[in-house]
């Protein structure tokens, strides 16, 4: 009986394993049965060649048999599956007190299902599939494997999973005694059905049984079969190796630290290249807008709609198409980011908002300057004139004087509006750089930091487990 101390004891440490995947690895749900064990489930690896299939499948008939029972229709028709023109090519064979037979399609697979009412099921609570391919190995339920050898070789062999191997020799008539692990199936079930049939060959029943290894082999298997903590520990070691062995958890480490380290490289590579292309692109051209706009002709004469067609054409359309978005994009598309609709780096229509604010501001200015300076100025000089204190010369030196003043004074304002516009967008543009990298870094770190703990939780529970079983 499956010890329920010690699988209470590891039993959780499975489930936490088995948490770790949305697929569970190959046979650890047969694990997992060990809180309520069913019935074990032998594979039978029968060779594929005619000759190797015919002793193969005599091994599991010979192992059936019911020689004392008054009722041999079942066998009878048991011992032939292989002998019709469609045969099956896996066949599941389990206790039945009564004779049934059906067949249905698994996994793109033909399987025949047989309950036969015999003593050797249902005394050592087993069922066998026998197969001659191992490619549903994964998915077979079995527990264990019984592999036919024939010619010391079958190619189907399961490497992979608990496995008892009996090599086929039809020879061993010749050998007074069997050697080790071989057997001859066909002589046994020879000897099995004439015993059937006619009960005074006892003798040469019993004789045959122990030449052709037969009866030991059988002792062997109901041992194994008897010893059911025994077939757990084994699948449980080869469900634990497969795991380490499939998914080569170092590589996979590895790995991990790999993509972190080039993830964060390709992060700081873009935070340089958006850097860079702010100061080699986008500068200048705001730069050059800036020169455009330093003539008093323009700045007295350019109208709102007109300042904001030639913003548009020097600095919002180029902002729009930056290649540092178009980067940004494709860095949050392999970082699987879903979020790709992020915060602007600039914002265009608050870069067009400042510069109608600009404009608004500088004629505010100019009214002020013509007001508080020019005018003022101007009336002094006309008055000077016309009281006849001052010469026409002079006051018109004056007038002149404060035009010209207030025509510079309004120009380097009107620069240094311009250049507190263009620090301002430099200065936003570099800060939501620098924000959407730390954005990113935080983002693929909490990605990372869940498939490390994932990976650190897997890893340990196959320790904790491949210890205990040490």
């Amino acid at each position: 009986m499956w010890p329920q101390l010690v699988f209470r004891r590891f039993g959780s440490q499975w489930v936490r394993l088995s948490q770790c995947y949305q697929k569970p690895p190959p046979k650890l749900s047969l694990v997992l049965q060990g809180y309520n064990p069913k019935k074990i489930r032998c594979g039978l690896i029968l060779p594929s060649d005619k000759e190797g299939l015919r002793g193969g499948s005599a091994f599991l008939s010979a192992l059936l048999a019911d020689v004392y029972s008054p009722d041999q229709a079942w066998f009878h028709i048991w011992r032939q599956r292989y002998l019709q023109h469609n045969s099956p090519s896996t066949i599941l064979v389990k206790y039945g007190n009564v004779f049934d037979k059906h067949s249905e399609e698994l996994e793109s697979t033909d399987m025949t299902t047989f309950s036969v009412p015999s003593p050797f099921l249902q005394k050592n609570n087993v069922e066998f599939l026998e197969v001659q391919s191992t490619d549903l190995q994964d998915e077979d339920g079995c527990h264990f494997y019984i592999n036919l050898q024939r010619d010391g070789v079958n190619p189907s062999a399961p490497h992979d999973w608990p496995t008892v191997n009996f090599v086929l020799n039809p020879d061993l008539q010749r050998v007074p005694l069997p050697m080790g692990d071989q057997i001859d199936p066909q002589w046994a079930l020879g000897a099995i059905c004439n015993f059937i049939n006619d009960k005074s060959t006892v003798e040469e029943y019993l004789d045959v049984m122990r030449r052709s290894n037969f009866a030991s082999v059988k002792r062997k298997l109901e041992g194994k079969l008897q010893e059911v903590d025994g077939i757990f520990r084994d699948l449980q070691k080869s469900v634990l190796g497969n795991i380490v062995h499939r998914e080569n958890l170092h590589e996979q480490h590895r790995k991990l630290v790999a993509d972190k380290r080039e993830i964060s490289e390709k992060i700081q590579r873009w935070s340089e290249s958006a850097h860079d292309e702010l100061q080699s692109s986008i500068l200048p051209k705001l730069q050059t807008f800036v020169k455009n706009q330093l003539s008093i002709w323009k700045v007295y004469s350019y109208s709102e709609s007109k300042i904001q067609l030639k913003l548009l054409n020097m600095v919002t359309e180029p902002l729009r198409s930056l290649q540092m978005v178009n980067s940004l994009n494709r860095l949050k598309g392999e970082l699987h980011i879903e979020s790709v609709a992020s915060k602007n780096l600039i914002d265009t229509q608050e870069v067009n908002h400042k510069a109608t604010a600009l404009h608004k501001k500088i004629n505010k200015i100019i009214y002020e300057n013509f007001l508080l300076l020019q005018l003022p100025l101007i009336l002094v000089a006309t008055f000077g004139v016309v009281s006849g204190e001052c010469s026409s010369f002079s006051m018109g030196a004056l007038a002149s004087f404060g035009i010209v003043l207030g025509f510079s004074r309004v120009l380097a304002m009107w620069q240094s509006l311009l250049d507190s516009y263009v620090k301002r967008i430099r200065e936003t543009l570099s800060s939501n750089i620098e924000n959407e990298k730390v954005s990113l870094i935080n983002e693929y770190q909490t990605g990372f930091a869940a498939r490390e703990k994932d990976f650190e939780t897997k890893y340990e529970i196959i320790h904790s487990l491949s210890t205990s079983r040490s």
